[in-house]
């Protein structure tokens, strides 16, 4: 079933298998809300100009889960560059352009790409100096060129079966 959960002063959003389009993102503003972390959960469909919400300018955390279908080369571009922690989970699918994107967000220090496909040698050179966590759990190919290339301030890197 659709659902929209709200925790604390709605501050925090947490979404569940409805469509993320321009209404959604009409409805935020209607409530004169300032979002700071939004989950977003087995949804079809997320248009990149939700992002462009003025609720949504200050979000910090986002969590797109079980969306792989949803979540486009043109959505990570869109997602603001304030966010500091990302968490792009269930067997998504980057491409380099997606990379490209995660390397303007100067202000991420937490990334997860659990279960992604598509972590290169190439798209490795793409992450932010910023990163301070990142999780390539259950990222498949994964090889010793990429890791040489992530940023030397990461502190916690967290790999397993990466085969």
């Amino acid at each position: 079933k659709p659902r929209v959960s709200f925790g604390g002063i709605h501050q925090r959003i947490k979404v569940t298998d409805i469509p993320l389009d321009k209404a959604w993102a009409a409805s935020l503003s209607e409530n004169d809300q300032t979002i700071e972390s939004l989950e977003i959960n087995k949804c079809k469909k997320i248009d990149p100009n939700i992002f462009q919400a003025p609720a949504l300018f200050a979000l910090r955390e986002l969590t797109i889960d079980r969306s792989m279908r949803a979540l486009t080369d043109d959505v990570l571009k869109a997602i603001p560059k304030t966010v500091e922690k990302l968490q792009l989970k269930s067997g998504i699918s980057l491409t380099e352009e997606g990379f490209q994107a995660l390397e303007e967000m100067q202000a991420l220090d937490e990334l997860s790409l659990e279960g992604c496909t598509g972590f290169t040698d190439d798209a490795a050179k793409f992450l932010p100096p910023s990163l301070r966590d990142l999780d390539l759990t259950r990222c498949h190919g994964i090889t010793q060129k990429a890791l040489a290339s992530i940023p030397e301030g990461i502190e916690k890197l967290t790999l397993s079966d990466f085969g």
